[in-house]
């Protein structure tokens, strides 16, 4: 990418202020500890596990019957979070909401088990326009205790979407490429057959899209998107001498 190619990018990353459209504050837990949340138990912030950047938060209580980390917050339609469950063999992980306007509690999502990361989309839009907290909670009923992973916190006007579209070359023939959006969100390939790709269960946020193949030039676009959409990418071949690199002709011999 040459230098008046990154300041173009850079200015319009700028104007459009790649953040989620979210209410929570220290929503990753990059301050490296709980700030802007308030917290029961054992609770902490660590680097342990961390779905994107350095940390994550620990929801955990050896031995206790239940703790929980919680902020206060205005609902959209939809709350999402990345949680990864560590034990909760005997206990549940539940988020709930405690209204402050209007008042009243209540559940959002419950599960017990063990499994790795995951993002879940919670449809809030029946609550939108709340204020109240948010609380990410365990309880156990035995007394062995609970872990859970939380990071990534969001509250979002539009639901989560899907970006796709079609890669091809210069003379309109599809093609395998590398597609990504930013570091919290798994990339893609493109189809070696069809050039289809597919970002799916995608926040609507703002987005600089980049594609990659060794033979073409990078490809870069702002997607900004409140639903699912389709944007299509094509790529401009590089010239011979920077795919080959220059040819040295050695005139001097000893």
């Amino acid at each position: 990418m040459n230098l008046i190619k990154l300041i173009i990018v850079c200015t319009v990353l700028c104007l459009f202020a790649i953040t989620p459209v979210s209410a929570v504050a220290n929503a990753g837990f990059e301050t490296g500890d709980l700030t802007n949340w308030f917290s029961t138990g054992s609770n902490e912030v660590g680097t342990t596990y961390a779905y994107s950047g350095t940390y994550g938060a620990k929801v955990s209580a050896p031995g206790a019957p239940s703790t929980y980390i919680g902020q206060a917050v205005g609902l959209g339609n939809w709350l999402s979070f990345e949680r990864r469950i560590i034990d909760t063999s005997d206990a549940d992980f539940i988020v709930f909401y405690q209204g402050i306007s209007p008042s009243g509690n209540t559940e959002l999502y419950r599960e017990v088990g063990t499994s790795g990361w995951n993002r879940i989309f919670i449809d809030t839009s029946n609550m939108s326009g709340y204020y109240g907290n948010i609380m990410f909670r365990g309880t156990s009923y035995t007394g062995e205790g609970f872990e859970v992973w939380i990071d990534d916190v969001s509250t979002t006007e539009y639901p989560p979407s899907t970006l796709s579209g079609y890669v091809e070359d210069s003379e309109g023939d599809p093609m395998l490429a590398y597609l990504s959006l930013n570091s919290s969100i798994d990339p893609v390939e493109s189809d070696v057959i069809t050039g289809y790709y597919e970002f799916t269960d995608v926040p609507s946020e703002t987005y600089l899209l980049t594609v990659t193949k060794p033979t073409q030039q990078d490809y870069t676009a702002v997607i900004v998107f409140s639903g699912d959409t389709e944007h299509n990418v094509s790529m401009t071949r590089l010239l011979p001498d920077l795919i080959y690199g220059p040819f040295v002709i050695d005139t001097e011999q000893t």
